[in-house]
């Protein structure tokens, strides 16, 4: 938990001096550590920005978590499978996580919204992470 929110204060500190890639690679740290604590997220991130998914993103990633293969992900969005594997990596790397079984409890997992984990952000183009 000490792990956790060290990541967690490290993202802050980032995010104060207006440095977006390393405040958001520190939240996806924090994020998993605290996972693996069992919590659904550190309390030290609640002043951050939750990370967001794009909804292209987030479509992918409801595919794989529904356990469709690369290439059939790929034949359902008409794009190659180098996209979809690039997708995957920019979700994993945004949530924290390092598999598709992460993923699916991540996306099913405490403090998900009704629709499974990710609610609309106010300007509908990308998703938010669940509270």
């Amino acid at each position: 938990m000490y792990a956790a929110d060290s990541a967690a204060a490290a993202a802050t500190a980032h995010e104060r001096r207006g440095e977006r890639g390393p405040a958001l690679e520190w939240t996806a740290k924090a994020m998993a550590l605290a996972r693996e604590c069992g919590m659904t997220r550190p309390p030290t991130l609640s002043e951050l920005p939750r990370p967001v998914l794009t909804s292209r993103e987030e479509e992918v990633a409801r595919l794989a978590s529904r356990g469709l293969s690369n290439h059939a992900i790929a034949e359902e969005l008409v794009v190659s499978v180098r996209t979809v594997e690039t997708y995957l990596s920019h979700v994993h790397a945004k949530l924290g996580i390092a598999s598709r079984a992460e993923l699916a409890a991540f996306l099913e997992g405490p403090g998900a919204h009704s629709s499974g984990g990710y609610r609309p952000s106010p300007g509908g183009a990308t998703w938010l992470l669940p509270a």
